[in-house]
């Protein structure tokens, strides 16, 4: 809790969002919270590793 309460040196938001610990904490033994989709990530505003930003659609694509 100390950790997440701490803020970004960058910003002024804190390392984890109040909302976040709550979900998580509302969750007991087995049953876990998962962030398991792009909305859950960008809402808690967690960053996505692995995949490089997309600039958007192709003309092709589109």
């Amino acid at each position: 809790m100390i950790l997440a309460n701490n803020h970004f040196p960058w910003s002024n938001s804190t390392m984890m969002r109040p909302d976040l610990v709550q979900q998580m904490l509302d969750h007991i033994g087995n049953d876990l919270f998962y962030i398991d989709t792009v909305e859950k990530a960008g809402g808690f505003e967690i960053d996505i590793l692995g995949m490089p930003k997309g600039n958007g659609l192709t003309q092709e694509q589109a």
